[in-house]
């Protein structure tokens, strides 16, 4: 997948890698879905604001929400530290801003936000467009 941003937009890309251990306490068996993660995590900045999206891909139909929810408790979590190592650090709830993305090869019939993006009633927007993502389109929703 290409990824377009506007001149000036930075961004981080964050790819959870599967052969590592992320939580390397936990034992494989035992609780189910404790080592569930979205597939990356994306750091963008747009003057003082600070949007982290949280990106789930899935082949079919399946729900991205737990993989979702503990990438932003894994990115509130680095938030928190930052802020508590760098006094400078300027990020505040007013400037910080989540977008939960699952991409998606299947089409849903939900009402869309622009052509390629559709908001569902957990807040998750869904991506169909599958050989572009513009960031510029989840900044300003």
């Amino acid at each position: 997948r290409r990824i377009v941003a506007k001149a000036g937009l930075e961004y981080t890309l964050y790819k959870f890698d599967a052969q590592d251990t992320l939580f390397p306490y936990f034992k494989a068996r035992g609780v189910d879905n404790l080592k569930k993660m979205c597939d990356y995590v994306m750091f963008v900045e747009e003057g003082n604001h600070l949007f982290i999206f949280l990106i789930e891909l899935k082949k079919g139909t399946d729900s991205a929400k737990k993989q979702l929810e503990a990438g932003e408790c894994f990115t509130n979590y680095i938030i928190t530290t930052v802020k508590r190592l760098n006094s400078a650090f300027t990020v505040t709830d007013a400037n910080l801003h989540f977008r939960k993305i699952r991409i998606s090869e299947s089409q849903s019939k939900k009402a869309t936000l622009s052509r390629d993006l559709i908001i569902h009633e957990t807040g998750v927007i869904e991506h169909q467009h599958p050989e572009i993502f513009i960031l510029n389109e989840y900044l300003s929703y």
